[in-house]
């Protein structure tokens, strides 16, 4: 009796470990992916132009030059939500959903304050070909793009769906507060 509930704690926990370490956000290069992992990003404290970005069990210190996604990578998994709520920092890019091969269920970025540092260019690509949503590999089912103030500089990006050519199926977009600045791009989708 005692060896069955050790092999089932066993399979329930090996059950449960993987969908955990899934989640734990990552840091590649100028890009950070939350996958799925709910984020805050805050000013840093250190001097440093950049971000703090704070979720859960972690935080990770970004420099102004950082792409924020909340969704995955190169991924074939599903993500079900993504929630990225920046309260402040400086940052160049941020996506509610993922990077190339990436899917979403619900997306949600809310800006309270904060905003993005000026930047030239976008990391905008064209990852697919064609125009038909069956061939997007990024693909947000449901974004929401919440901007409740905040300072924008004149490149400033803010996403509720994907980067690049990706599908997002409903978008919803609330500006419920004037923003100090100028923004290039606010997209309900990607």
């Amino acid at each position: 009796k005692m060896k069955k509930k050790i092999l089932f704690l066993v399979a329930a926990f090996a059950l449960f470990v993987p969908s955990v370490l899934a989640a734990e956000p990552t840091l590649e290069d100028k890009n950070f992916f939350a996958n799925g992992t709910s984020i805050t990003v805050t000013d840093r404290t250190d001097g440093v132009e950049g971000a703090l970005i704070k979720w859960e069990g972690g935080e990770q210190l970004v420099p102004a030059t950082i792409n924020i996604f909340g969704g995955s990578h190169n991924s074939d998994e599903k993500i079900t939500t993504t929630n990225i709520t920046i309260e402040g920092g400086t940052m160049h890019n941020v996506f509610g959903g993922g990077l190339h091969k990436s899917s979403v269920g619900t997306a949600t970025v809310t800006v309270h304050g904060g905003g993005a540092s000026s930047l030239s260019g976008t990391t905008c690509h064209t990852w697919y070909e064609g125009t038909d949503k069956t061939q997007a590999t990024t693909v947000v089912e449901n974004a929401t793009l919440i901007i409740n103030g905040g300072e924008f500089s004149s490149k400033s990006d803010a996403f509720g769906g994907g980067e690049g050519k990706s599908y997002t199926k409903k978008a919803t977009l609330l500006i419920n507060d004037t923003f100090t600045g100028d923004i290039r791009y606010v997209t309900g989708g990607g």
